[in-house]
Order: C-alpha cells, then sequence, then structure tokens
C-alpha cells in the first residue's frame, strides 16, 4: 500500500496518525507523536519484519524525542518463526537506537498469550540494548503507560485516549477494514 495514500485516507479520523507502510491482512507501522504503533493482526513474517527494518532506519535518521513503540498483536495471531524472531532480534540490537519503551499488546488471554509473552521476553534477553517493555491486555492500559513514558522519558505529552484510538485505527488498518463512521 501507498503510505502517502493511506495516510491522506486516515487523516479524517486521526490527523496525529502517519502511515509510514502498511499490507491490509498483514501489518501495519504507523506513527502517532513519538509513538510507532506496530500492528500484527496475525503472524509477523521475516519480509514484515524487513519492512520495519526500512521504516525503523528511516526513523532513525531524525527520530522523535523519546521514541516508544506499541506492537499489537491480534487474538490467536502465530508465533513468529525462527527466521522472523532472528530479524526481530536484529532489529532491537542494531536499528532501534532512540527507543526508550516498548508495550505489547496482546489482544487475547491464556496459553496463546503465555507463550507470545515468554517468545518477546526471550528475543528481550538477548538484546543488550535497554529499553522499557511492558506486556497489556487492551489498548486503554498500554495507552495510559505509553503517555506517561513518552511525557518523562521523552517530554512529549498527548491525551491516553487519543493514543488508545490510534492504536485501534492502525489495528483496523492492519486487517484491512475500514474505519468507523
Amino acid at each position: 500500500m501507498d503510505p502517502t495514500q493511506a495516510s491522506a485516507n486516515r487523516a479524517a479520523h486521526t490527523p496525529e496518525l502517519l502511515v509510514l507502510d502498511a499490507e491490509p491482512g498483514e501489518f501495519a507501522f504507523c506513527r502517532f507523536h513519538n509513538v510507532v504503533i506496530v500492528a500484527w493482526p496475525k503472524r509477523a513474517t521475516p519480509e514484515a519484519v524487513a519492512r520495519l527494518k526500512t521504516v525503523s532506519i528511516e526513523l532513525n535518521r531524525d527520530p522523535p524525542a523519546g521514541t516508544c513503540s506499541a506492537h499489537l498483536v491480534g487474538a490467536g495471531a502465530a508465533i513468529p518463526s525462527a527466521e522472523a524472531r532472528a530479524a526481530f532480534i536484529d532489529l532491537m540490537n542494531n536499528h532501534t537506537r532512540p527507543l526508550n519503551s516498548l508495550s505489547v499488546v496482546l489482544s487475547g488471554g491464556g496459553f496463546w498469550a503465555s507463550a507470545v509473552r515468554s517468545v518477546v521476553l526471550g528475543m528481550r534477553m538477548v538484546t543488550p540494548r535497554s529499553f522499557a517493555l511492558t506486556f497489556h491486555t487492551d489498548y486503554e492500559s498500554s495507552a495510559r503507560w505509553l503517555a506517561k513514558e513518552s511525557r518523562d522519558r521523552g517530554g512529549v505529552a498527548f491525551k491516553p485516549d487519543d493514543l488508545a484510538r490510534a492504536m485501534a485505527e492502525v489495528m483496523r488498518l492492519a486487517k484491512g477494514e475500514s474505519a468507523p463512521p
């Protein structure tokens, strides 16, 4: 998808939301102020992580103050393959320099959520970079945490409710759904 076209199509709903890259049905990468929102409605693939790496390299050229990130994982999304996990580790090691805080939102619970948390924590453990990491089960609690992190670590303030709405919009974009009227 042409990010410029997608951004123009979404601007009426969340003006602060910039679409960086998206493949409806697969993923969406957007920026809301200094928060990079990454939505995975299903399994993250090595190809999609490579596209996130391209976006990250571009963002690192002129990073927003106190960059935070939210990864939104759709209910039941399969755990990334070994290749995709290796690509995530490379991304965390080499292309997330300005990242201060990462929130992972799991849209589900039980064994699936435990397995995803374990995989994310395993990737984080082999990454020498230091950034705050937390897990949430809903956009609202993640947005509250990220708003505080953004304000405290980067001096960028925004309303948590606006970020939560942006998160929902990014997941809709990733799923290929249209925004509500």
